[in-house]
């Protein structure tokens, strides 16, 4: 597949393992860099970086991607991302430096991420965003908040698509449906193909098709 229209995708331009290496989707080129073994160091979308080292993700980050919700912040529009360490992976889940907390995923039988949660306090306790509402803007009231310690809540349609993705806070952690990478494109990134989940379809050929053609 070298465009798919629908979903705005005008070119797929590949490298010689056959892997996506520029997609451009509504103007924006998401660029895509591997090792010689295919396995992929780092991928460029727009102007934010993510570079991948044994599950450890290096990715660009704002400085209002910190912020806890005390207190007022105001954002810099010309801010420009600095490239940080931000993904480190746990037995359980992983630990998010920027926020400087542990999270723990829960995952059903299929490996399918469905729950992320902390426990910023240590209390044993999950707990929800708290609102402070004293201030109001029409019929929302939201003077201060204190963020949840659920992380994220998916569900999946039975090829993959999620039914609502809810993220309650913050998240640079975008592994999802069988554990695989969520691109900005809508794809998974599988080890070595590509997958749609809205049709539950590969847009890559399996590479070792013609040696296992009975499985393929």
């Amino acid at each position: 597949m070298t465009k798919h229209l629908d979903k705005g995708i005008a070119s797929i331009e590949y490298n010689y393992l056959n892997l996506p290496k520029q997609i451009t989707q509504n103007s924006q080129v998401t660029s895509y860099l591997y090792r010689a073994d295919g396995v992929k160091v780092k991928k460029l979308f727009d102007n934010l970086e993510t570079h991948y080292l044994d599950g450890f993700q290096y990715k660009s980050t704002f400085l209002r991607e910190s912020w806890n919700g005390k207190g007022t912040f105001i954002s810099d529009p010309n801010e420009v991302p600095v490239l940080q360490l931000r993904i480190i992976p746990t037995s359980e889940g992983y630990y998010d430096v920027l926020l400087n907390r542990y999270v723990y995923n829960f995952t059903d039988h299929l490996g399918n991420l469905r729950l992320s949660y902390t426990d910023l306090n240590k209390d044993g306790i999950i707990q929800p965003r708290i609102y402070d509402a004293s201030t109001c803007f029409g019929k929302i009231c939201i003077k201060d908040w204190r963020p949840g310690e659920i992380v994220e809540v998916n569900n999946y349609y039975p090829f993959g698509l999620m039914h609502n993705y809810t993220a309650t806070t913050q998240n640079a952690y975008q592994y999802k449906y069988q554990g695989q990478e969520l691109q900005e494109t809508g794809f998974y990134s599988f080890k070595w193909r590509n997958y749609m989940p809205d049709v539950g379809r590969f847009f890559n050929i399996d590479p070792l098709s013609e040696k296992y053609a009975y499985q393929s």
